[in-house]
């Protein structure tokens, strides 16, 4: 299995825009060229603030019916929660604003981070929270408390064992149901719902998900497949 072994990004690669291009902190507030008012109102309808922002985007800021009824129309598209493109840029350049703000209120970085993320309303209502719940937002966790100590694993030769895997029993994908084999002390066991078998002639070459065990190294244990 070396050909799918896996080397992380290589330098000739290009990674692929991920959701946390957009920062953490603005999930709950408006970006320029978004009606605050309008944003709050959709939120407070339960809307998701990605969808609220990419329904108000999309219609071009014409107000919260407008909005609403782009929501209704595409609530079961795939990306509807997920924050517009043309938003992330804009993202980035107010989460500093909302903090420098909270900030000069006399808050630290901390507890304006987390109020943004508490309230997810907007910048005036996680001031609004702040100046009456500070008292409950937990201690900071210092570097020296969350480091965690790196795992020593070894990453072996590329020698696999088959232990398991699920398949069809049933003339078409429409009809019969899916059963699974898996192998112990060098035999094979067929799981039919509650019943379990032996099975002599395991079909390995019709499974849908196959489960590997990494063999130990063979240059010290052998591998029995």
């Amino acid at each position: 299995m070396e050909a799918i072994r896996g080397y992380g990004k290589q330098p000739e690669e290009m990674l692929l825009p991920h959701a946390s291009a957009k920062s953490e902190l603005t999930l709950g507030r408006p970006l320029p060229g978004i009606d605050p008012a309008v944003f709050e109102k959709l939120c407070k309808s339960g809307i998701t603030p990605e969808a609220a922002r990419r329904a108000i985007h999309i219609t071009k800021n014409t107000g919260f019916d407008a909005a609403l009824d782009w929501y209704m129309r595409s609530v079961g598209d795939r990306d509807i929660n997920e924050e517009h493109p043309d938003l992330w840029s804009k993202a980035s350049d107010i989460d500093g604003i909302a903090i420098e703000q909270l900030t000069n209120l006399g808050f630290s970085v901390y507890q304006a981070r987390y109020a943004l993320q508490k309230v997810n309303t907007g910048i005036n209502d996680a001031a609004d929270w702040l100046f009456s719940n500070v008292d409950t937002i937990p201690p900071e966790r210092k570097d020296e408390e969350i480091k965690e100590v790196p795992k020593e694993c070894r990453d072996g030769k590329e020698h696999y064992r088959l232990i398991g895997f699920i398949s069809h029993m049933g003339s078409s994908p429409l009809s019969g149901h899916y059963v699974a084999h898996m192998k112990k002390d060098s035999k094979w066991y067929l799981f039919n719902d509650e019943k379990v078998a032996l099975s002599q002639n395991p079909p390995t070459m019709l499974g849908y998900v196959y489960l590997y065990e990494r063999c130990c190294d063979p240059e010290v244990i052998p591998c029995d497949e």
